[in-house]
């Protein structure tokens, strides 16, 4: 009852999406499971080869580890905080930054509608910028084959 009382309606579905996501995350098993070994018939550890980024969880408030920087710069990356959690992401700079395109096909990151305008999803033909950078936080419309996709907006 305290927390009904203290939230607004958008805070408190907020909250109540954010525990209802970490309850099926929590579910999840982020752990390759055993192989049979062909000649022993014997469960052996299956032994990872994923990028560093792949398991960073950027939300813990701590800056990221060296590897994981390392991994990011290989992708031509640089960490930074992003999201209104401010959780670390590692952010692409793409080379074709503001090219027009019809598609994401046409660019390294999404095609998207032009910043701050939005066109209806009924609209065809339509061109776009190619994004300057793989940050997914912001409003937005992608393009898709020349039209319009429903606006996007991820904090």
């Amino acid at each position: 009852m305290y927390l009904a009382r203290k939230c607004s309606i958008k805070s408190c579905v907020h909250f109540a999406i954010l525990a209802a996501s970490a309850m099926v995350l929590s579910a999840c098993n982020l752990t390759a499971p055993a192989a049979k070994d062909p000649v022993t018939n014997a469960n052996t550890p299956v032994i990872s080869k994923s990028n560093p980024l792949d398991d960073y969880d950027g939300c813990q408030g701590v800056p990221p580890a060296a590897n994981v920087e390392h991994a990011c710069q290989k992708q031509h990356g640089i960490m930074q905080k992003a999201g209104r959690m401010g959780c670390y992401q590692c952010i692409v700079s793409y080379s074709d930054a503001g090219k027009s395109c019809q598609d994401s096909a046409d660019c390294q990151g999404d095609c998207r509608v032009k910043p701050d305008e939005f066109l209806p999803n009924s609209a065809v033909h339509r061109t776009g910028v190619c994004a300057k950078d793989s940050n997914p936080f912001g409003c937005y419309q992608t393009i898709k084959n020349g039209v319009p996709q429903s606006a996007l907006c991820v904090d």
